[in-house]
């Protein structure tokens, strides 16, 4: 069994149909068991939890949803307008009981496309680490920081360094062992940064990474979409890799070509989601 996360704050129901859709890009391209958590708080709809258990029992995937206490008040306050508590929602896992059992998970974010197996990410970590320390995370470089050296170096931050936060594998038993408190180093670390944050859970965690043991990933694992121009690549060039949507998402209007593979699940959602409510 494998283990994945997805985790976010939803007051409308409309971002739960986004994961939906990262999931069956998911479910579509791996064939090993999987187990799917999703981090949620009280803003959770019905009508989201719905969408998200049909793709599931559809897809035969088990499904676990898990509340989420309120955050430090230091990470729910002050937050740049592109970003709400949810950005943060992730650095619960590893203090969640229900999760005491699992070794590695895989966290993504819900602008995620996959178009490769993801049970390659656990192949590729011990390729990552064969023979060297054990990390408590697998990650790949943010690609955008080489663009913006300038903003990383005034957070006190390499910018060839810096991880992505949107797609981590975490070995979660090294993580309790090395943070009391995940979410408790993140809220220091943030503290700690020497000027206002403008992608405050990321530039956080590159803080912590530097005492973190980590290792890198391949890019294929997180390839950024807004990094030369990759949003008009054809999707059959896509394949292979992990796309992640960062800042022009695949739902925004206009479409763009390398959007495709997302935006078809959603027409896959609505017809199940139709077929549901005539059932009912």
């Amino acid at each position: 069994m494998y283990h994945l996360a997805l985790a976010f704050r939803d007051e409308s129901g409309r971002y739960s149909l986004h994961a939906a859709a990262t999931l069956l890009t998911v479910f579509a391209h791996t064939t090993a068991a999987l187990c799917v958590h999703i981090l949620h708080d009280e803003e959770l709809p019905p009508r989201g939890r719905g969408a998200l258990e049909t793709v599931a029992r559809r897809s035969g995937r088990e499904i676990r949803f898990h509340p989420l206490p309120p955050l430090p008040s230091e990470l729910r306050e002050n937050m740049p307008a592109a970003f709400g508590p949810g950005a943060f929602y992730r650095y619960w896992l590893p203090e969640l009981p229900e999760l005491a059992g699992v070794e590695r998970l895989l966290y993504l974010d819900c602008d995620i496309c996959a178009l490769m197996d993801v049970t390659d990410f656990w192949q590729a970590a011990d390729d990552a680490t064969a023979g060297g320390r054990e990390p408590a995370l697998w990650g790949v470089r943010d690609a955008a920081m080489s663009l913006h050296p300038a903003y990383a170096r005034r957070m006190g931050l390499r910018p060839a360094d810096c991880l992505n936060s949107g797609v981590l594998l975490l070995h979660l038993p090294r993580l309790r062992r090395l943070l009391p408190s995940w979410m408790q180093a993140m809220r220091q670390a943030l503290l700690s940064l020497p000027a206002a944050s403008r992608y405050p859970d990321q530039d956080a965690l590159n803080v912590l990474c530097r005492r973190l043991p980590h290792a890198l990933l391949p890019e294929r694992f997180n390839y950024q979409m807004h990094v030369a121009a990759r949003w008009e690549r054809e999707p059959d060039a896509l394949a292979g890799r992990l796309l992640h949507y960062c800042g022009r998402k695949p739902w925004c209007v206009p479409a763009y070509r390398a959007a495709q593979p997302f935006l078809e699940q959603y027409a896959k959602l609505a017809a199940w989601l139709s077929e549901e409510g005539a059932d009912r």
